[in-house]
């Protein structure tokens, strides 16, 4: 883009000279940008305008008398997957069902602890999920590493922390359920054997140089670190609330988490392709119709594909865990009913 070569008129600084020069070119963003007030240095002084040179920051102020801040607002840490765009989400549910218990209170000290909680959320929020980035980004230095290291503690804590593991919530959400998930979801990195994981993993990776490769030692170091790690979490029986199938989420991994090189079995599937509009879809029996263009799907082509079938066992923790008759349980009965269906028909 060029930037006229006097900017005076559009404001008193760069940034607002340049946000202030872009809304005027459009007047599509300028009816949108008509509908809201500028509030001055909320986020502290000389923040009403300014141009950041690094992506990632943390806002030291989020809220206030009358206002709040959502979304990207709150910080953001340049994810690499998708957690950064889940705890946005989380924070503008919970701002939302905040408000509603904001604006029911007269007293403003009861208004100050009723945003005491988003406060809280979003300031463990933002470090919690640069610590995620820092330990994911660092374990793709080499091949090894994400698979025997990273991705497993994301995958083993994501599914099972504690009081939040997502065979606990069905795997889908409701809008009554969804703040209070979310905010503490983060996918283990608020868990302390994840921490003590991704620490030791950025102690040892953080200082190499990016331009050469990682020396042996260091991977097997770190493998050995985490395996060691993990059976002790196992061993205490720490994440145990449902037996998870993790030989079904991993392609290298057995049911308790023992890696087998040779192993590359097909995964459970619990999310496919609409064939009309190629939107991923959840898959939950009671779901038949794509959310995106309403295409309606078969009621088999809505179950989870268990690779191998659920057992017994596992069934009867699934239905006992599901929240609700439509979640993951519901889906896991139809599921076994309809085997036994085509077993009937088959005899």
């Amino acid at each position: 883009m060029t930037w006229p070569a006097d900017m005076s008129q559009f404001g008193s600084n760069e940034a607002e000279r340049r946000f202030n020069y872009l809304v005027s070119k459009y007047s599509k963003l300028q009816s949108v940008m008509s509908l809201f007030t500028l509030l001055p240095d909320y986020h502290g002084p000389g923040t009403t305008w300014f141009i950041r040179k690094q992506l990632t920051y943390q806002s030291p102020v989020v809220s206030g008398p009358g206002w709040v801040t959502i979304g990207d607002g709150i910080g953001f840490t340049n994810p690499l997957l998708s957690p950064g765009i889940n705890t946005g989400i989380a924070s503008d549910t919970l701002a939302a069902d905040l408000t509603k218990a904001a604006i029911a209170v007269k007293d403003e000290d009861a208004r100050i602890r009723v945003w005491k909680k988003y406060d809280d959320y979003c300031a463990n929020a933002v470090p919690s999920l640069e610590l995620m980035n820092k330990f994911l980004y660092l374990s793709f230095l080499h091949p090894s590493l994400a698979p025997r290291v990273a991705l497993m503690w994301q995958i083993m804590i994501g599914h099972a922390t504690p009081g939040w593991s997502l065979p606990r919530t069905g795997f889908t959400l409701g809008v009554e359920e969804y703040a209070e998930y979310a905010t503490h979801w983060l996918w283990g990195s608020q868990v302390d054997d994840y921490i003590k994981v991704a620490n030791k993993t950025i102690e040892m990776l953080d200082p190499l140089p990016l331009d050469k490769p990682v020396p042996q030692h260091i991977v097997d170091e770190l493998i050995e670190f985490s395996e060691a790690a993990k059976e002790e979490v196992l061993a205490k029986g720490r994440y145990q609330g449902f037996p998870f199938r993790y030989d079904g989420e991993f392609r290298f991994y057995g049911p308790k988490l023992e890696y087998d090189e040779e192993k590359y079995e097909l995964q459970d599937i619990f999310a496919t392709q609409c064939p009309n509009c190629t939107t991923w879809r959840t898959l939950r029996g009671d779901w038949t119709k794509c959310y995106t263009c309403g295409v309606t799907r078969p009621k088999e082509d809505c179950e989870i594909t268990w690779r191998p079938a659920l057992d017994d066992y596992e069934l009867s923790m699934l239905t006992k865990l599901a929240p609700n008759p439509l979640s993951i349980g519901q889906c896991a009965v139809d599921y076994v009913e309809a085997q036994k269906m085509k077993m009937m028909k088959i005899a």
